[in-house]
């Protein structure tokens, strides 16, 4: 049985012609697919890389894309590649079909024994080396050979390019699932967990996590691009699970050249923020088809210009204006997304806001703390930090640096979430403020979710963790008239 493989490749794939000729592709989704077929041994010539005796030939994976399409497993989302054979347009369509097929690099397991080289099939048994899942063949007993070693080999396959809408919408026709069956065999690892991320993707649009940015090329063109927002807890969270889950495979595609292919693989977390970036920037675009407002622009800022490329379908979306412009406009983005920017860093120590319900009275507390990204329970309160006026404050085996600016910072942002807590900001010392039944309701329904989705860690009294019947515990009654 054949199965289907790809994957996002982070660098421009290059491939060469017959002239020896680069061309260049953007970033895309690779699709390869690779079959059970009988091999002979592989002399290792010393070549960079060999062509890969189980990827399956061009005709082959377009045979395997149209099976799976017409019994409705994937949803083809390629219009000028049609699948189906009608037989009066072939050949304009198997033209168009040879300009979508590039050639690739991907690592895989392989025995190397008395000069040969035996590569695995990815749906053989598994072993571990040097913690990387491999895949290990029965058929040439070569896991029993002594002599034989087993390392990770470049090989060279052919493919399918995706663009990034195309790839999503090839990737949420693929069925979730967390366990292989027989029904699903064709359905590789990799392809199974960009499913998976994909729909994560939908998530982050739907919550508008993304940001329009001016990016700096190493030539010093500008570019006007959206990115994905990995801000909140849960977020990074999500973020470091597909980072630990994704097969290592994924992470080993590399761009093939005329003259080298490159040796440097992309980590896991970065291989997603580019497929997130990539597919987020071409969807936003997509959707905004409403002409620029005629409002008012900044003639000191390359504003206008940079709007106009946020929306431009041409690649890449250079923003063309006066150096000067385009310097204040640099200078007037980063103070825009400063405070973002400073929540979506990877810190060790985050604010926190702690609920406390009333000794005595019907006054709330909500008391500030510092809580650890990595261990929610660790918490170090307010009056500890301002009690420690040093730089490194060294609490309970752990090291916070700069404590006091990161609580006031942080107290900062949570103000504009939340303006109740600024009238406390405005002592010296800030550690709690005071809120009311009616307060606690509102912050418990409409701001903790907001705080949390910014960054920002909660803490409610056990009895309101669970959100029913809130009112009640909080001593709220509605009366109708």
């Amino acid at each position: 049985m054949a199965t289907l493989h790809g994957s996002w490749l982070l660098q421009p794939h290059v491939e060469p012609n017959s002239d020896h000729a680069e061309r260049i592709t953007p970033d895309g989704f690779f699709i390869w697919g690779e079959t059970w077929r009988r091999i002979e041994p592989i002399p290792a010539d010393g070549q960079t890389s060999l062509d890969h005796p189980f990827g399956l030939t061009e005709p082959e994976l377009l045979t395997l894309l149209r099976s799976l399409d017409q019994s409705r497993q994937i949803r083809w989302p390629v219009a000028e590649m049609l699948l189906a054979e009608t037989g009066r347009s072939r050949k304009k369509r198997s033209e168009s079909a040879s300009e979508r097929f590039l050639r690739a690099v991907c690592a895989v397991p392989t025995y190397r024994l008395d000069g040969t080289l035996w590569p695995q099939h990815s749906g053989a048994k598994g072993t571990e080396l040097e913690g990387v899942d491999l895949a290990l063949g029965e058929s040439n007993g070569l896991e029993s050979s002594p002599e034989a070693t087993l390392e990770l080999s470049d090989w060279q396959i052919q493919g399918v390019w995706l663009s990034p809408l195309e790839a999503v919408q090839f990737l949420q026709s693929l069925p979730l699932s967390s366990v292989q069956d027989d029904s699903l065999g064709w359905l590789g690892a990799d392809l199974r967990f960009w499913s998976h991320v994909v729909r994560w993707r939908l998530d982050l649009l739907a919550r508008g996590k993304f940001l329009p940015e001016l990016v700096t090329q190493p030539d010093g063109k500008k570019l006007a691009c959206w990115r994905v927002l990995i801000d909140s807890a849960t977020d990074r969270s999500r973020l470091e699970l597909f980072a630990r889950q994704m097969p290592r495979v994924c992470s080993t595609y590399r761009q093939l050249s005329a003259s080298s292919v490159s040796a440097t693989d992309s980590s896991p977390s970065s291989l997603i923020l580019e497929f997130l970036n990539s597919t987020i920037d071409a969807q936003v675009r997509a959707a905004t088809n409403q002409p620029l407002p005629p409002s008012v622009m900044v003639k000191d800022l390359a504003l206008r210009e940079w709007v106009q490329a946020l929306e431009s379908q041409v690649a890449p979306p250079i923003v063309t204006a006066e150096p000067q412009k385009l310097e204040r406009l640099e200078t007037s983005l980063k103070h825009w997304m400063a405070p973002v920017q400073r929540q979506a860093e990877v810190a060790a120590f985050r604010m926190c806001l702690y609920l406390h319900p009333p000794a005595y009275g019907t006054d709330w507390t909500l008391e500030y703390f510092l809580q650890s990204a990595h261990e929610p329970a660790f918490l170090i309160s307010a009056k500890v930090i301002w009690n420690n006026p040093v730089d490194r404050l060294d609490y309970m085996g752990r090291t916070i640096r700069a404590p006091q600016e990161t609580l006031l910072t942080g107290l900062g942002l949570a103000s504009r979430l939340y303006p109740v807590l600024e009238p406390s900001l405005q002592t010296a010392q800030p550690k709690a403020c005071q809120l009311n039944p009616l307060q606690v309701y509102e912050f418990i329904k409409s701001t903790a979710w907001r705080l949390q989705d910014s960054g920002f860690g909660v803490v409610l009294p056990p009895s309101l963790a669970n959100q029913e019947g809130w009112a009640n515990r909080l001593g709220l009654r509605v009366q109708a008239e």
